[in-house]
């Protein structure tokens, strides 16, 4: 399992008062989970187990499955006018990590320190008088032979293009590469002009997926809820890329007709379909005060899945449900606690734990006595805690005998939380205080 990396990002602006200058330092973290289809989300890190990464967001509580996280980035917001940097990760690469990857072009080609020395000597001015579209060549071609350092100039030089660039570009889209498309699509989303707009609705009919995903991408910045329907058809394109960067631009475009749509998609059988529409259901639910709509959407698809060899969707399924924050629907999710396989019983401890309805206790304690799995015992030993019950204390006290350290640390936590106390991994130490603590012996 690919290790998580923990990096912190210095981001930039400054502030001047009047007379002598001044500086005021802002400072903003966040958490940024980088999944493995090339999507981020932004949140505050809530827990990191074998199984998941919970992650609270405006919207609410969302869990990703380990298998789909690359890494997870905590943010670090500073304003003063310089540039971002990366310090150096808290966790290092593992030995199969490339340290320091050599610069290539867009083609992947390798970039000796001579020729990239050639490539980037200051080029003579482009003559004021020259047309957009041979100034967009030029850039073009840079930015084949840039390294990533590079590239974020070159977007910014796409963006001060003369002539009105934007609707040229758009209509540019279709005749690129799709990594050359995705750096002008980002040229695109910092100009923000919605003349480009019509060019962009013209490219959602693109026969090639790259160019559909960008155009549904940029749209979404836009804020013109009027594009909607033209990207609520796409919501079944054939492209798992396409369909994911549509959900995502309906979410940003917050447009509540398409909720029931993505609700729809929430048990779609692609695993990153369904963590984006779930992402997207609960932040449209949580601004139109539709959360139940949500939950209910949740509880239909996993009513329907009836196959035992969906068990990544089931899993999926109710770690979006206790997202919701619902607690009406912690029964449902309880009833997952004797699933057959471990993955889901892991996901429904977790989703009780989020859920946190003391409702669920009963459930919670029964299933502890008997779990064998050590992953579910350390999500069961969360969920515990999360409802602060004393009546946990002789099921935790137990599992200080499991010969997995894991669920060892996971129980001494938790009975350390209800009871303040501080007896190490020692069942017999805890034995013998909770027989002279316990109410009415």
């Amino acid at each position: 399992m690919k290790r998580l990396i923990l990096c912190l990002v210095l981001g930039a602006a400054s502030a001047t008062g009047a007379g002598a200058q001044e500086y005021t330092w802002k400072e903003t973290r966040f958490h940024r989970v980088h999944l493995r289809n090339g999507n981020f989300v932004d949140g505050q890190l809530l827990r990191v187990t074998d199984v998941e990464i919970l992650l609270e967001m405006n919207e609410g509580q969302i869990a990703f499955r380990r298998n789909m996280v690359d890494r997870v980035e905590l943010m670090k917001i500073r304003t003063l006018g310089e540039k971002p940097k990366l310090d150096p990760p808290l966790i290092k690469p593992g030995p199969t990590t490339k340290a320091t990857p050599k610069p290539t072009n867009l083609e992947g080609e390798p970039i000796s320190d001579k020729s990239t020395k050639a490539l980037y000597s200051p080029e003579p001015e482009t003559p004021e008088g020259a047309d957009l579209k041979s100034r967009t060549a030029q850039l073009l071609n840079r930015l084949r032979y840039s390294t990533p350092d590079q590239r974020d100039g070159l977007i910014e030089e796409f963006t001060r293009l003369p002539d009105q660039p934007a609707p040229y570009l758009a209509d540019l889209l279709d005749t690129l590469s799709p990594e050359a498309a995705s750096y002008v699509g980002m040229a695109l989303i910092r100009m923000k002009d919605p003349d480009a707009l019509p060019a962009l609705a013209r490219q959602l009919e693109s026969g090639k997926p790259h160019v559909r995903s960008q155009a549904a991408l940029i749209i979404g910045t836009t804020g013109n809820v009027d594009y909607a329907p033209r990207l609520r058809r796409l919501l079944a394109d054939p492209s798992q890329a396409v369909r994911v960067a549509v959900i995502d631009a309906l979410k940003q475009l917050g447009d509540y007709d398409s909720l029931e749509s993505i609700i729809d998609l929430i048990m779609d059988s692609d695993a990153e379909i369904r963590v984006s529409a779930t992402r997207a259901a609960l932040e449209l639910g949580l601004k139109y005060d539709s959360k139940p709509r949500v939950a209910n959407g949740i509880k239909r698809a996993l009513d329907g899945i009836v196959d035992p060899n969906r068990a990544e969707e089931v899993a999926d399924l109710l770690r979006a449900l206790g997202s919701t924050g619902l607690q009406e629907f912690s029964s449902k999710v309880a009833s997952y606690l004797n699933d057959v396989e471990p993955d889901v019983r892991a996901a429904a401890a977790s989703s009780l734990t989020t859920l946190a309805a003391p409702s669920s206790l009963d459930a919670i304690l029964e299933r502890m006595t008997v779990e064998q799995s050590p992953t579910v015992l350390v999500q069961l030993a969360a969920a515990a805690r999360a409802l602060k019950s004393q009546r946990a204390i002789d099921p935790l006290i137990e599992m200080l005998k499991s010969p997995d350290s894991r669920v060892q640390q996971s129980a001494l936590i938790t009975l350390r939380a209800l009871t303040r106390q501080s007896f190490g991994v020692d069942p017999e130490g805890w034995t013998g205080w909770w027989e002279q603590a316990r109410p009415g012996r």
